[in-house]
């Protein structure tokens, strides 16, 4: 069940990064994708490319397919190494897929990236909570 809330979070998530366009919102949608931002805010100036990965990601998380999400976000890191957002998306991809210890540590990763950013630190800190929780 736990799992299964992920994936939505997720999903809205990157659904509301991508704008209102084909979107129903209501009550509770809004407050889950206002959430969701304020969990990992968008840079301004991103890269085209890294915004289409995204973007992919998100059509392949809602349709169930979290291996295929994962790999499209494993890509636009490979183009924006430095973009602490798409680590802690990836963590939270692989905490829906089990792969626990590998969601800590890219939670961790994207903490080490986020500078400033406490909002995003506290995000990466839940998830690692959430990792610890869910350990035997």
């Amino acid at each position: 069940m736990r799992y299964v809330v992920l994936i939505m979070m997720f999903a809205l998530g990157l659904v509301g990064c991508a704008g209102p366009e084909g979107v129903t919102k209501n009550k509770e949608t809004e407050s889950a994708v206002d959430n969701i931002r304020g969990e990992t805010p968008m840079p301004s100036g991103r890269d085209s490319a890294v915004m289409n990965l995204e973007l992919q990601a998100q059509e392949q998380l809602a349709n169930g397919n979290a291996d295929g999400a994962a790999s499209l976000l494993e890509r636009a890191l490979r183009i924006d190494p430095a973009n602490a957002g798409l680590w802690h998306r990836l963590a939270q991809v692989r905490l829906v897929q089990g792969r626990l210890q590998q969601a800590a540590g890219l939670a961790a990763k994207s903490n080490t990236l986020a500078r400033d950013d406490l909002t995003l630190k506290a995000a990466n800190d839940e998830l690692i909570k959430q990792v610890n929780e869910l350990q035997p």
